[in-house]
């Protein structure tokens, strides 16, 4: 199963990243919205979606993150 963020750089670019999971591609999202780049959603590979919204909904909650767990959980491509 792979995920694809979908997100901006801070060219304007519209760039993609591959994650093998739901939680690594929300880790993902995480760390990029962290280096100041605009996520778009993570699109599943049956076309489910996560929005940028549900990312920063974690953020802002102060709940556990992916992102806060280790850089070893994200399974992810550039």
């Amino acid at each position: 199963m792979i995920w694809h963020v979908i997100y901006e750089d801070q060219k304007g670019r519209i760039l993609s990243r591959a994650a093998r999971s739901r939680d690594a591609a929300i880790h993902m999202a995480c760390e990029l919205m962290q280096q100041s780049h605009v996520v778009r959603r993570a699109i599943g590979p049956d076309g489910s979606m996560i929005e940028r919204a549900e990312a920063e909904i974690r953020i802002h909650a102060g709940a556990p993150l992916p992102c806060s767990r280790g850089r070893g959980r994200a399974a992810a491509a550039s």
